[in-house]
């Protein structure tokens, strides 16, 4: 259990397993949270199996006639869901440090917070290691596209891809590639930051250094050459399709890529044409 947020700047955390009365007993407390702020959170590695109850008091309110918080709770599994995993050295040695990689794989959309842990044992025995608990709040694409909101039939279209700055610990080395769709062509000589022409599209490949606040952009321009028809839709959507691939721990990642709005000129997609055919009556 944590505190996200709260308008009161004093909010304490209590968590307690029910006796089976339903009701919150000082007898019951199995973690206390009770800094002078309203960060405050509650772990338990091992808890017992049972109901438990969770309270939350406002010990210092904001003036306010309530005050509004926000508290994730979460059931960790006690079996690995595949959702995430950890990558270390097959030995290390005593007293000196090794690099762990966490690698997760969530439906987790910008802002949503997911809870984990990791066990270390010596694969024998699975208890009695050291736990390391990961909060896992999702941050905005490392990788998107933008273009134009809408275009027309012979226009000339600027696409831009944004790679978020490196602020991790470790160099990033980026492999991307981006494939416009039916109705779009590339101009190969736009392209910019060193991408190379594949296909109708482009690929980049590049580094970015550790803790160097560098990111990169990479853009091009596309030219609307078909009048892509979709029944009685004055706005024909066109999605480029763009993927990367970051140090090679995992399979290429679709980043959803750009969508560009085609106005449709031509008349003949967008109305109901009816053709009347003569009958013939037979005896």
């Amino acid at each position: 259990a944590e505190m996200l947020s709260s308008e009161s700047p004093n909010i304490n955390l209590y968590l307690g397993l029910d006796g089976g009365d339903g009701l919150p007993e000082a007898g019951e407390l199995v973690c206390s949270s009770t800094l002078s702020s309203w960060v405050e959170e509650c772990r338990l590695a091992e808890p017992a199996a049972g109901t438990y109850w969770l309270v939350v008091l406002n010990r210092g309110g904001s003036g306010n006639i309530s005050d509004t918080v926000d508290l994730a709770t979460a059931v960790i599994p006690a079996l690995a869901t595949g959702e995430m995993s950890a990558s270390a050295p097959a030995s290390a040695v005593n007293g000196v440090p090794f690099d762990l990689d966490l690698i997760w794989d969530l439906s987790a959309q910008p802002g949503d917070v997911w809870y984990g842990r990791v066990l270390l044992h010596d694969g024998v025995v699975r208890n009695g290691g050291p736990t390391i608990w990961v909060d896992l709040e999702r941050a905005a694409d490392d990788v998107s596209e933008a273009t134009v909101a809408t275009a027309e039939l012979g226009d000339t279209v600027p696409f831009t891809i944004t790679i978020q700055p490196n602020v991790r610990w470790e160099d990033l080395h980026y492999v991307l590639t981006d494939t416009l769709p039916f109705g779009l062509q590339i101009i190969t000589s736009s392209i910019t930051a060193g991408g190379q022409p594949l296909g109708n599209g482009l690929s980049w490949e590049g580094d970015l250094a550790a803790n160097s606040g560098a990111g990169a952009e990479i853009s091009y321009e596309a030219m609307v050459t078909r009048n892509v028809c979709l029944y009685q839709q004055d706005m024909v959507p066109l999605t480029t399709e763009l993927w990367h691939r970051v140090n090679d721990l995992a399979a290429p990642i679709q980043a959803g890529g750009a969508t560009l709005n085609v106005v449709n000129l031509d008349a003949a997609c967008s109305s109901i044409h009816f053709k009347f055919l003569p009958l013939i009556f037979k005896d």
